[in-house]
């Protein structure tokens, strides 16, 4: 085999599976390029649950405002007009009594009758007094379900808001692996590639006996292996490609490519110090925990005797939940700062994992290098020149996944400052 066939026939399966895979598949798929943005974008549209927090945000609106108008047409009950009727007419009667004696000369019977009357004003008082209270305990409780309203209509916009950001997180997270995946395809394809010509190499040297049979066996199981491992990669970008196409609103096996994008630092990573007030202000669940601990709290200054449910048991029980809400709280805090010193550690090791790979990468290319200078001057094989461009190869995957691992790792730091906690596994 000349030179220049050597040449052909080692460098021309990578440049056709490099040409499938950046220059015909977006001309077979032209209608379906999709940028990270645009996916991002379609995931939040055609979300199920999307919808379903759509949905409980406006219930939860309509029952505030229905709450607010109760509470509005309420808040002066029609019972207090009456009961200022009935105290005035008693004060009047006492009055007219009081005159009536200090005149002199009252007539016994007469102060009989003005004391009856006094005597039935003051019940229709004691009734109208009950009457009013009954409606400033339901004005009360009104006052209550608004405010209860008020609050579940702002859980509401924050879960649809927190929902919306996790959701661009796993698209994103979904659109690197599939990326990777693609890439890491095309690498197991060159090593099956690779060992097939291996395989029939290790043949012809055993015709004229210039190797054994167990080689050859060895080579061929190494082959069967390599392929078994596209077969893995080829199911693994199938699920990989249809879950994101069940997520953008497209049938499940439907054509597309996905475009590359930079990651780049995103700059000086923020200090523990700094970023946890910002956390601890931002995380919905202690802030929804405090608010609750604080209602709890003023419910129990509240309740005393004359509550219709009083009782010691049902005050102790309040005084529990209360302290049972403050014991989860602590809790939750506890695992917020865990977390956030876990997740800023992740950055800075991902940081130093992607240098060191960059350092690889560099390594592998100067080899590289090297390799192709000496099979030029014909020191080295073809398959020794594949060998390497197969290392070249893979350390660009390896470098480009680690990459996109550390991009990854610095967006839940970003998220986490809006007080959204993520999983970055796998």
């Amino acid at each position: 085999m000349t030179k220049g066939n050597a040449a052909v026939f080692t460098i021309l399966p990578l440049a056709i599976v490099l040409l499938l895979s950046f220059s015909l598949a977006p001309a077979l798929a032209a209608e379906s390029v999709y940028r990270l943005d645009e996916v991002k974008a379609l995931a939040i549209q055609n979300s199920r649950e999307g919808v379903k927090n759509q949905l409980n945000t406006l219930r939860a609106n309509y029952s505030y405002e229905q709450a607010q108008e109760d509470y509005d047409d309420y808040e002066q009950p029609a019972s207090w007009a009456s009961y200022s009727d009935a105290m005035t007419r008693l004060q009047l009667l006492n009055d007219q009594k009081r005159a009536y004696e200090a005149a002199g000369n009252a007539d016994p019977g007469e102060i009989a009758k003005i004391d009856a009357n006094i005597a039935l004003q003051e019940k229709t008082v004691e009734s109208e007094e009950d009457r009013y209270r009954k409606d400033v305990n339901n004005r009360d409780s009104l006052k209550n379900k608004l405010r209860d309203a008020g609050d579940a209509l702002a859980d509401a916009k924050t879960a649809q808001a927190v929902f919306e950001e996790e959701l661009k997180y796993k698209v994103e997270k979904a659109y690197t692996d599939i990326l990777l995946q693609e890439q890491n395809r095309l690498m197991l394809l060159q090593k099956a590639n690779y060992q097939k010509r291996l395989l029939e190499q290790e043949k012809k040297r055993l015709e004229i006996g210039a190797t054994s049979q167990e080689k050859v066996n060895q080579i061929a199981m190494n082959l069967a292996d390599a392929n078994l491992a596209v077969s893995e990669a080829e199911k693994t970008l199938t699920s990989l490609r249809g879950a994101l196409n069940d997520s953008i609103g497209n049938a499940y096996d439907a054509k597309f490519t996905l475009l590359p994008f930079d990651a780049p630092a995103s700059g000086q990573l923020p200090t523990y110090e700094t970023l946890l007030p910002a956390v601890r202000s931002q995380y919905a669940k202690l802030s929804q925990l405090h608010r609750d601990i604080e209602k709890k709290e003023d419910d129990l200054k509240e309740y005393n005797e004359d509550d219709d449910d009083y009782s010691e048991y049902n005050e102790a029980i309040k005084g529990l939940e209360i302290k049972e809400m403050k014991n989860e709280l602590n809790d939750e805090e506890c695992k917020l700062v865990k977390t956030l010193k876990d997740i800023l550690a992740d950055v800075t090791s991902k940081r130093e994992n992607q240098e060191h790979l960059q350092l690889e990468l560099e390594k592998v290319a100067r080899q590289h290098d090297w390799n192709k200078q000496r099979y030029e001057l014909g020191l080295i094989s073809p398959l020794t020149l594949m060998q390497s461009d197969l290392d070249l190869l893979e350390a660009k995957q390896k470098l480009k996944a680690g990459e996109y691992s550390r991009y990854l790792m610095e967006r839940t730091v970003e998220l986490l400052g809006k007080g959204i906690i993520v999983s970055s596994a796998g």
